[in-house]
């Protein structure tokens, strides 16, 4: 299938010649284009695209200690006004009808094991707001959601 493609993308330059070496390309026929995500702002886990890449400082390379992560994200947590005892997950987005808010509380209703948090606004968050289980927080929209990427330990999208 690579051979009959146009063009060739990868994430990183790692990947690329990760690709290389598996025979998908020759070195060189493969465009790396970053992820359209700035990730310098969350700092551990970035070692997987290559400390090349644009926008990684050498400060990002290396492997993420995970005793490190966690406390951040318990730190994250407290600031946030989040419980730490329970598995946090995260859903972003604009509250409408194609996005399906309520399909998340409803699963939080059916996991009473987990914290979920919903962020965003929309015509549907008052409504969510009201009906949502004891262990779903609906905060409104905010301009920075990385404390909140960092807090969460799994990311939900329940679009249509």
């Amino acid at each position: 299938m690579a051979r009959s493609a146009a063009a060739l993308t990868a994430v990183s330059p790692t990947c690329a010649r990760e690709l290389e070496g598996l025979g998908v390309a020759p070195a060189g026929a493969i465009r790396v284009v970053p992820p359209a995500v700035d990730l310098c702002g969350f700092g551990a886990g970035t070692e997987s695209l290559g400390n090349e890449s644009p926008g990684l400082g050498a400060s990002q390379a290396g492997v993420a200690d995970p005793a490190e992560c966690e406390r951040n994200t318990g730190a994250m947590r407290r600031e946030l006004g989040l419980p730490s005892e329970k598995p946090l997950v995260l859903w972003l987005g604009r509250m409408v009808g194609v996005k399906q808010p309520e399909r998340f509380a409803q699963v939080m209703q059916l996991c009473p094991e987990l914290q979920g948090a919903a962020v965003g606004d929309g015509p549907l968050r008052a409504a969510l707001a009201r009906s949502a289980p004891p262990n779903l927080v609906v905060h409104p929209s905010v301009q920075d959601v990385r404390p909140w990427l960092q807090a969460a330990d799994a990311l939900v999208l329940t679009s249509a």
